[in-house]
Formats: structure tokens, C-alpha cells, sequence
């Protein structure tokens, strides 16, 4: 994922922000069966030593921030 702008960075953040709060607002951090497997299927991170399907709600926000080009 490419910025064209500093505003279009700014407005990521907020809301990887605006969700990590929804996250730990919720005490819960599964994904319902329907989310879980829409992104289990496509969405993988590294786990211990290998690559593991993303099953938790905070695992699909890191992954997503990680899809920003430095």
C-alpha cells in the first residue's frame, strides 16, 4: 500500500487506531467463524517460526499495517 499523501497516511493511522481501541474496548479479540474464515483464507503472518492463517481481529490490523510501503 502506497500513500500519494501525508493526509491519506494521517488518516490510516487514525483508523488503525479507531480499531485498536474498538479491540480492547471489546475484551475479546476472535474473529466470529464468518470473518475468521473469510481471512484465515487469504491473510497469513508469522507465527513461531512459520507462516499461520490470521484468526484474531488484532492480527488482521498489524497485518494490514504492514502492507504500508515504508
Amino acid at each position: 500500500m502506497k500513500f500519494e499523501t501525508e493526509l491519506e497516511r494521517k488518516a490510516f493511522e487514525f483508523i488503525c487506531d479507531l480499531a485498536e481501541e474498538a479491540i480492547d474496548a471489546k475484551g475479546c479479540n476472535d474473529l466470529d467463524d464468518q470473518d475468521g474464515f473469510a481471512f484465515a483464507e487469504c491473510i497469513t503472518i508469522d507465527g513461531e517460526g512459520n507462516k499461520v492463517s490470521a484468526r484474531n481481529d488484532f492480527e488482521i490490523i498489524w497485518w494490514l499495517k504492514e502492507q504500508v510501503s515504508k
